[in-house]
């Protein structure tokens, strides 16, 4: 669409919440979100009124049979993701969250959730990005309404080590953390150590315990 001078022509149903949070966890790309699910999941269930909400799907697998309402951000080529994750999309019963409209990335949702696919109907903490996966977790939980934001899978990249996409992430990210925090009095903090010097930290291990 963007080589072709064409904007998005696919507009879907804004994302209005239909229940609000308390406090949401959201879930990275990290391997932190794989070595410590089983924690994040005695974390919720010791909590009330808490989501998931997912800012990538590739550790969603590692929650499915989690009990609470689940929200997941599609950003480009992110519901291919699912559709692979996924092996059948028929019982799926979380909600799918996209940038607002119109997309610079085009839209592709995978047809067995497009009944339960919405469109935020802005970003409202940032000017910096609008459809980064990150963007898109926190937006939809201010939107949830939540007061608390726990981050599991935001490892962060060594300093030294990382290739010019991963930089460009950590940078990315470290903006919008900051962005959120000066902008917003929502709690947020990452479950363990990260590489995000600008994140608190609460070890999941002294919520569990």
């Amino acid at each position: 669409n963007k080589k072709k001078g064409v904007v998005d022509n696919q507009q879907l149903k804004s994302f209005v919440a239909d229940k609000t949070y308390k406090k949401a966890v959201i879930v990275g790309g990290g391997p932190s979100a794989v070595i410590h699910a089983k924690a994040v999941e005695q974390l919720i269930n010791k909590s009330d009124n808490i989501c998931l909400i997912h800012a990538s799907s590739k550790n969603a697998l590692n929650y499915q049979h989690i009990n609470v309402k689940q929200f997941f951000c599609l950003v480009g080529n992110e519901g291919h993701r699912l559709e692979s994750i996924f092996d059948s999309l028929t019982s799926f019963t979380g909600d799918c969250i996209l940038p607002p409209f119109p997309r610079k990335m085009g839209t592709y949702i995978p047809s067995a959730v497009k009944n339960s696919t919405y469109e935020l109907p802005d970003i409202s903490f940032t000017d910096y990005l609008k459809d980064s996966h990150t963007v898109l977790a926190l937006q939809a939980a201010l939107n949830l309404g939540v007061k608390e934001i726990a981050l599991i899978g935001y490892d962060g990249y060594i300093e030294g080590v990382q290739s010019k996409i991963e930089w460009s992430l950590t940078v990315e990210n470290n903006r919008l953390f900051n962005d959120f925090q000066q902008d917003t009095d929502v709690k947020i903090y990452s479950l363990v150590e990260s590489n995000y010097k600008s994140l608190p930290v609460i070890s999941i291990f002294s919520i569990i315990s």
